[in-house]
């Protein structure tokens, strides 16, 4: 897609971003309505075309980009729950935008490093890197 074209599944993006909702069931009529066009036919024969994580997928794009990812998938019905992905799921999986609230964007981090940094054992985390350090500066 060139740079600069919007997917025909921007609107659902747009949607899903402004809904301000952790669960947004939908059906496949509702979603069409929002892009304007039918959706293909894989969508109500294949799970899998819901729950790409592939950035090649402009399907998966929509709604990942925004925080959502697709929960519940009913063919048979047509039906499908889309649910906000908290921050360190969004971190975790390499996609979407800060999920926080406007307030604090640290909420979306918090605890997303945790248990990558090891400390060396006899380690004293209180010692100054510099002896000469001149604390009263």
């Amino acid at each position: 897609m060139p740079k600069g074209t919007r997917s025909k599944y921007a609107p659902l993006s747009d949607y899903l971003a402004s809904s301000g909702l952790v669960f947004i069931p939908m059906s496949f009529r509702d979603i069409e309505n929002i892009i304007g066009c039918k959706l293909p036919q894989s969508a109500s024969r294949y799970p899998t075309w819901w729950h790409s994580r592939s950035s090649n997928h402009v399907n998966a794009v929509a709604w990942l980009n925004v925080g959502y990812k697709p929960t519940e998938v009913d063919l048979k019905n047509k039906r499908v729950t889309f649910r906000k992905l908290s921050g360190i799921e969004n971190i975790a999986g390499g996609r979407g935008r800060n999920t926080a609230k406007a307030g604090n964007p640290f909420l979306t981090i918090h605890g997303a490093l945790r248990g990558t940094v090891s400390v060396a054992p006899g380690t004293d985390l209180t010692r100054p890197v510099r002896e000469n350090l001149d604390a009263t500066r």
